[in-house]
């Protein structure tokens, strides 16, 4: 996606690769990695800008119809609700679609690490650095058991079928379910980075490892669970996060039974008209 916004500098290097800066008068000059539009490159352009008034063409200006899916997308990253979350947190805020885990599925079938990964991310809704720890020890009577890392929080989950078959199907000596090609643990890091190869192959630039994890949330939303039914999943300690992905849900399954509702009665006053005046 191209995106016009004032300071940025491109050029191409000596290897034929574009390089891009924010660079104003006065300031150092920043390098904005990934491409123009991507969560990365808006992430580090506002951390730049950071403190600063800043005039821009709005992000996908005179690209996305109204009310398609990439104009909702160039909205909330002008948003207020986006704009003031950290760095970090804006470059990995996307969140899966069904589309894009059937894309990543076919491009990783069962057997393989790269869908053994995806499967321990989005059944547990777990984050990263904990869905590399998880092993054989870490299950019981269908069940997995585990302490989060970022929270200390102790989690007890029904380990879904789906998950269960993939685990079956990727086996391992080690005591993680997941390892390198090496036969060794993955670090967090490392993890990552794997994903981040594994999504590229998929044709999913924008997906990542912590994406799944809000999917998974969205899933169970829209499935009808309560937030403290989904949070009891993702271990969140707020419930404050969580109730977004129910608020999208509800407002979701409103609107369907709204337009049903007016298209039943739509369609009384057809049949009432054609009954009073038949050809």
């Amino acid at each position: 996606m191209k995106v016009s916004l004032r300071y940025v500098h491109e050029y191409c290097d000596q290897h034929g690769k574009m390089r891009r800066y924010y660079r104003r008068p006065g300031q150092p000059k920043v390098a904005l990695p990934g491409k123009p539009g991507s969560p990365e490159f808006l992430a580090a352009y506002q951390a730049a800008s950071s403190g600063h008034k800043i005039e821009r063409q709005p992000i996908g200006l005179n690209r996305s119809p109204v009310g398609s899916i990439g104009a909702a997308i160039a909205a909330y990253y002008q948003n207020s609700s986006f704009l003031t979350l950290a760095p970090g947190t804006r470059a990995t805020i996307h969140t899966w679609s069904e589309d894009e885990i059937a894309l990543f599925e076919a491009a990783h079938p069962i057997g393989t690490r790269g869908r053994l990964a995806m499967a321990l991310l989005l059944y547990t809704a777990a984050r990263r650095g904990d869905a590399v720890l998880f092993g054989r020890q870490h299950t019981s009577t269908g069940r997995l058991l585990y302490r989060q890392q970022k929270t200390g929080g102790r989690l007890s989950i029904p380990i879904h079928p789906v998950l269960a078959e993939i685990i079956a199907a990727t086996p391992t000596e080690n005591l993680t379910f997941l390892v390198t090609p090496r036969g060794n643990p993955y670090t967090a890091a490392g993890f990552g980075h794997a994903m981040r190869k594994w999504c590229d192959e998929a044709g999913l630039p924008q997906c990542s490892a912590h994406g799944l994890r809000k999917a998974q949330a969205r899933r169970l939303a829209e499935a009808g669970c309560s937030t403290h039914e989904i949070a009891s999943i993702t271990g969140h300690k707020t419930l404050a996060e969580v109730q977004r992905y129910s608020d999208a849900a509800d407002q979701s399954r409103l609107a369907d039974a709204a337009i049903s509702r007016t298209s039943i009665g739509s369609s009384k006053k057809l049949w009432a008209k054609s009954t009073k005046n038949p050809k």
